[in-house]
Formats: C-alpha cells, sequence, structure tokens
C-alpha cells in the first residue's frame, strides 16, 4: 500500500487521536498508524484522512462518510520525521 500524499506530522505535540483526543506518542520503532477511507474501484486514493490514531482506537474511527457504501477503510503504519 502506497503512502498517503498529505501524512501528517505525527511526532508534532498537536497530533491527538480524533478517537480518544489523547496525544499519539510514536512507537519504539519510530512508526506511528494512520487511518482512511478509500473507495474500493481505487483503494490507494484515500477520501477522508490520514488521521493518526492509537492502535487500540482504530477500530473505533468514526468519518463523515460511514453512512455511504462503497469505501473500505485502509490504515497503514508510517516512520515519523523524529
Amino acid at each position: 500500500m502506497s503512502s498517503p500524499t498529505r501524512v501528517r506530522t505525527a511526532a508534532a505535540p498537536a497530533s491527538r487521536c480524533p478517537v480518544c483526543v489523547r496525544p499519539v506518542v510514536p512507537d519504539a520503532d519510530g512508526t506511528v498508524r494512520v487511518v482512511g477511507l478509500a473507495p474500493r474501484e481505487a483503494p490507494r486514493l484515500w477520501v477522508w484522512g490520514p488521521a493518526v490514531v492509537h492502535d487500540e482506537c482504530r477500530y473505533d474511527v468514526r468519518t463523515p462518510l460511514d453512512d455511504r457504501t462503497g469505501y473500505l477503510p485502509v490504515e497503514q503504519r508510517v516512520r515519523t520525521a523524529h
């Protein structure tokens, strides 16, 4: 899976999980999880996200597109700038 084109700086102090609103800190390997939504026809074209979330919060993410069909949840781990 390719990286989203506009990845937020995950290590920035303002990076907060949209689910629990706590700060997201990179793992020991320097990565964070980002999630989003993509259409089934083009899974690399993210239409919502990327949002930096905790591993345990990834199943509770709510988006404006939750009620629409045809979108797949996408996620990946990305290395932070620090």
